[in-house]
């Protein structure tokens, strides 16, 4: 039995309202900065406006978040030892709207890198659990490219189509995983299951999602993201080829973004089909 005490840290360098249904990325933001600083508790930013930087980079369509998680826990009783374990996760992102960037309208460009840090509790206390109790620790402790992807809208907003390097979780099945710790309940559950050819952040792949509203309120999705097992390498952080690609995952997914009458709050539904199309290739050692 394991209790876990959350000691989540967040600087967050942007916010914006997300044009797409919830994700669990934090892939954007835009604070404007007073024009005096108010102050370390009532700036819209913790590092502030870097003396006006910040507010000329936005106003030019370049945007940054950095954002620092640290998920702290201790395992009071079961397993092999008593201990306490943090694990840590450092969020770089760049965001451009080529809109004010470059006057071509309806694109954005998106590129991450995600450094992981620290130690896993349910590992070193031999918790033999399921799912990890820390949900941003995994995947090697190295600097990897989680994010290099281009999208165009359409259509007024109503369609979007993006390409590059993809999260599955980004588009797909996505939670609100800044609410919650454990890893269960943070990232899509296929991804957790059969994470050998679906990875979720901080791991990437070559892909593509289209994206159409159908009314203001539901959306279909539509993807094929790459399945290579070479990306999960601790020496593979920034490997952007194709070699040792076992096959691709198509996916479909209809989301519903309903309100209820009474209290007004969004709600999230999700039903979406994965297929996977396998190469047969010799195992790799």
């Amino acid at each position: 039995m394991a209790a876990a005490l959350a000691a989540t840290t967040s600087a967050h360098a942007q916010q914006q309202q997300p044009q797409t249904p919830p994700a669990n990325l934090p892939t954007q933001a835009v604070p404007q900065a007073a024009a005096t600083d108010p102050g370390l508790w009532r700036r819209p930013a913790l590092t502030g406006d870097w003396n006006g930087a910040r507010s000329r980079l936005a106003d030019n369509g370049v945007t940054f978040t950095i954002n620092e998680v640290v998920d702290a826990a201790h395992n009071f009783n079961g397993g092999t030892d008593s201990e306490t374990r943090a694990a840590g996760q450092l969020f770089l992102g760049a965001t451009i709207d080529t809109a004010k960037a470059w006057g071509h309208p309806g694109g954005k460009l998106q590129v991450t890198v995600i450094n992981r840090h620290g130690d896993s509790l349910a590992n070193d206390a031999a918790l033999n659990l399921l799912q990890p109790v820390q949900t941003i620790y995994g995947r090697g402790e190295i600097w990897r490219l989680s994010q290099f992807w281009y999208e165009q809208t359409f259509n007024g907003g109503a369609t979007a189509l993006k390409l590059g390097r993809v999260t599955h979780g980004e588009d797909f099945g996505a939670t609100p995983c800044g609410n919650m710790m454990n890893l269960i309940l943070c990232g899509p559950a296929s991804s957790q299951i059969v994470s050998g050819y679906l990875y979720n952040l901080p791991v990437s792949s070559w892909g593509a999602r289209l994206r159409q509203r159908i009314t203001p309120n539901l959306h279909l999705n539509l993807g094929v993201i790459e399945s290579n097992p070479v990306n999960l390498d601790e020496d593979r952080g920034f490997y952007l080829g194709t070699s040792g690609a076992t096959g691709v995952i198509y996916a479909g997914e209809l989301q519903w973004t309903p309100k209820r009458r009474c209290t007004r709050l969004a709600g999230h539904l999700q039903g979406r089909r994965l297929v996977r199309h396998q190469q047969l290739q010799p195992h790799r050692q």
